[in-house]
């Protein structure tokens, strides 16, 4: 007999009755919604509080939600600039009280013999100060400082020194160790000059101390399901926190799977140490030395860039993609190819500069490098193997809630009534199968005979009601090195 979902089978009133049943309309290879989530700190202008969660619809409300020129603010403009399509969510975090800003500072030699104009770049933003012929040094710092001032944006403030008049002091808007990755420099594009008769000595930003405590802007998630975290702080306390939220959400008890992204601007001795600090397939650090843009924006390109490309194919690399808003450090600063060999063993990604100047995805890997033993393990080891087997999650959960919604289950070997909603675990594995055929035609499993034989779908013996199952795909590698040896005849 045949069993409906909502139409009783006492009705007693004539005339036609019709329910829907979406059972079988799903598409094979359901789209999955991607969340981007941005940490960083707000300036107290800003109207939404720090540890609440909030989607960002557009990118000109940041600076009203989070305070014009705050970290978080620039961090959605970058990320915004990247795709306007992906959904975007952004926590803040207030200074922690007890932390220092970081502080540098310009001086300048002078006069000026020509009149021109004086280039310089804050954190990747250009300054441009007006100079006129025999203008002092005291005068060039004077309107530099109001240059700096000028634009709201930037995240430093500029004062000129009380005792020495030709030097500027500059501040971190906000407390906390990011404030030390600010650049400062002089010249960055082919053609910038400075004008004769005028030498700037910088000192570069140092000092900023205590990054703000994640715990109550991560207690503020819930149970929202974010997939892509940027996270800008790489403390000690920031990673172990992000870690171990990141490990409960992806526990297969809570099932919220997600991942964390941080740009380090370092050497590679010390990048080395960061990365061999950890061993988790949910962190990942990109590293590049004397990095002209700030840490925090650069964590923002990268994190929205893989949240906008991991949906479209989760297996497909991630290399070459640019990350938008990032500028590239000048030819000296870039590590070889032996210092990215290396930063590849020790748990940390890569980035290359094309002949453009554009910074680009060489390979994103995850911090897991060893088993619980302690032997090497790179089962983890690239971010597209983790965020296949994400989706794999996905395809697997959402194909058997709507697949066998309010179902019965009746042990193998038992004739079942048609039209009723009853299952059992053959009609199951046979459905993964097809399901599998599906996976394969994607690009994202292989081996589909070495799937069939394998899979196993059967009732607990501890409980009635559950079916246990080994779901054994072969995930779809990478092409990512090619070997030849050219033999030659003469």
């Amino acid at each position: 007999m045949l069993e409906f979902n909502s139409i009783p089978l006492s009705l007693r009133v004539p005339g036609s009755y019709i329910e829907f049943d979406n059972s079988m309309a799903n598409t094979p290879l359901p789209a999955q919604l991607h969340r981007v989530l941005l940490f960083g700190q707000r300036k107290t202008a800003g109207t939404v509080a720090a540890g609440v969660a909030t989607r960002i619809y557009a990118s000109d409300d940041s600076a009203t939600l989070f305070g014009r020129g705050s970290m978080l603010d620039r961090m959605i403009q970058i990320a915004r600039s990247v795709s306007t399509n992906t959904e975007l969510w952004a926590i803040a975090q207030d200074d922690l009280q007890a932390g220092t800003a970081a502080t540098g500072s310009v001086s300048f030699a002078g006069p000026a013999t020509v009149a021109g104009t004086l280039p310089f770049y804050i954190a990747g933003t250009q300054v441009e100060t007006g100079v006129t012929a025999g203008m002092t040094a005291a005068q060039l710092a004077t309107a530099f400082a109001a240059a700096v001032n000028a634009q709201p944006d930037l995240p430093v403030t500029a004062a000129v020194d009380a005792t020495t008049t030709s030097k500027v002091n500059l501040t971190c808007v906000w407390k906390g160790l990011t404030g030390n990755d600010i650049d400062l420099r002089s010249l960055y594009y082919r053609g910038d000059v400075i004008p004769t008769g005028i030498t700037p000595t910088i000192v570069a930003m140092a000092g900023g101390a205590g990054n703000p405590s994640l715990t109550a802007s991560i207690a503020g998630l819930g149970d929202v399901w974010f997939h892509s975290w940027a996270v800008p702080y790489t403390d000690g306390a920031s990673i172990a926190a992000v870690q171990a939220e990141l490990n409960r959400r992806n526990s297969p008890t809570v099932q919220l799977r997600g991942r964390s992204y941080s740009f380090v601007r370092d050497t590679v001795g010390n990048l080395g140490t960061l990365g061999s600090s950890y061993n988790n397939q949910f962190l990942t650090f990109l590293g590049m030395a004397k990095l002209p843009s700030p840490t925090w924006e650069a964590t923002a390109s990268l994190t929205m860039t893989v949240g906008t490309f991991a949906p479209i194919d989760p297996a497909r690399p991630l290399g070459t993609l640019p990350l938008p808003g990032v500028l590239a450090p000048v030819i000296g600063d870039r590590f070889v190819q032996d210092d990215r060999e290396s930063l590849l063993h020790q748990g940390i990604s890569t980035a290359i500069v094309d002949d453009g100047g554009n910074v680009l995805i060489e390979r994103l890997i995850t911090t897991y490098q060893t088993t619980p033993a302690g032997l090497p393990d790179t089962s983890y080891l690239d971010v597209e193997t983790v965020l296949t087997l994400f989706y794999l999650d996905f395809w697997l959960r959402q194909r058997i809630a709507t697949k066998w919604p309010r179902f019965k289950l009746a042990p193998d070997g038992n004739k079942l009534p048609v039209g009723q909603a009853i299952t059992s675990p053959r009609l199951i594995k046979l459905d993964l199968i097809a399901g599998a055929n599906t996976l394969v035609d994607a690009g994202l499993i292989t081996s589909l005979d070495d799937f069939k034989a394998s899979i196993i779908t059967e009732i607990s013996a501890s409980d009635p009601d559950r079916v246990n199952c080994l779901f054994p795909p072969t995930l779809v590698n990478r092409f990512l090195v090619f070997g030849a040896q050219i033999q030659f005849r003469l």
